[in-house]
């Protein structure tokens, strides 16, 4: 097993999520990926103002240091008429159904080799 209780226990006692604020010691977070440390330096809060994404922060407690970050924005599914039909959904009168997309996902560098990376990237 890649984690046990004690395992889970231990990241989520170290570490909260607040939602997205210059505030935090964003400018402190590097990522191996330039792409998302541009997005969390320079256009997250862009994206948060005009409606585009709400970020989350995953911070340490003792250091209150970023150690990552996801992003959610909304999408949607769109069915075709087969679709629909193989599904028992031919009922629903729109083409597309809402959803909720992870825009971005990372963890801070020095957080990558440890046990929270698969826990906070297992969905990647």
């Amino acid at each position: 097993m890649l984690f046990d209780n004690y395992d889970i226990e231990n990241i989520v006692n170290s570490t909260h999520l607040v939602p997205f604020s210059k505030n935090y010691k964003i400018s402190k977070f590097d990522n191996y990926v330039d792409e998302y440390n541009k997005f969390l330096i320079e256009e997250a809060e862009d994206f948060e103002e005009k409606c585009i994404s709400k970020t989350q922060l995953l911070l340490e407690n003792t250091t209150g240091d970023v150690i990552g970050y996801f992003s959610l924005c909304s999408a949607s599914i769109k069915m075709t008429k087969d679709e629909k039909q193989l599904h028992d959904m031919e009922d629903i009168m729109v083409s597309s159904i809402p959803a909720l997309k992870i825009g971005k996902l990372a963890i801070s560098e020095i957080k990558r080799n440890k046990r929270i990376w698969f826990l906070f990237n297992r969905t990647r």
